[in-house]
């Protein structure tokens, strides 16, 4: 009979599953994300600015799916909006927003 490992290394018949090491969840694919038109008009997002907040979502793509990440519709309007509607140029300042929360606002 062959004794496996504990956490510490030591002879154990039984491995803790405190000692497991946890698996990453897989990030969400965002290659096909196609963002809902009406559900962002329905979150406040006027209907002719919609697609450009959609643009964003989808250039943002998995980034939007992190802990804490501001990804509301309508606050990513506000990233268009400041940004003259240039989706790439929002992008950047969600990032680096994004950044800059991450380091100084407390969880």
């Amino acid at each position: 009979k062959r004794a496996l490992r504990g956490c510490e290394g030591q002879a154990s018949p039984v491995r803790s599953l405190a000692c497991a090491q946890p698996r990453a969840a897989p990030a969400p694919s965002m290659a096909s994300f196609q963002p809902n038109l009406k559900d962002l008009e329905a979150a406040g997002v006027p209907a002719a600015e919609t697609q450009l907040v959609g643009d964003l979502q989808t250039t943002l793509g998995a980034d939007l799916a992190k802990p804490g990440a501001l990804a509301d519709p309508t606050t990513l309007l506000r990233f268009v909006r400041a940004r003259e509607k240039k989706i790439d140029a929002a992008a950047a300042m969600w990032r680096a927003s994004d950044a800059w929360r991450r380091g100084h606002v407390p969880r």
